[in-house]
């Protein structure tokens, strides 16, 4: 099993784009054979941090 964690940072101007990105980006992923969860939350809206 891998598993990856991180802090993104994204400018709060982008976030509502990004956000639909992400969530564009998460449906593909867990169509992958193998994948058992893809997630991302959103911890700061002001701040742009995820």
């Amino acid at each position: 099993m891998l598993i990856v964690t991180g802090y993104m940072h994204v400018d709060p101007a982008d976030l509502a784009e990004f956000t639909g990105d992400l969530a564009s980006l998460a449906v593909a992923t867990r169509q992958r054979a193998g994948n058992v969860s893809y997630d991302a939350a959103l911890d700061d809206a002001k701040a742009g941090a995820f």
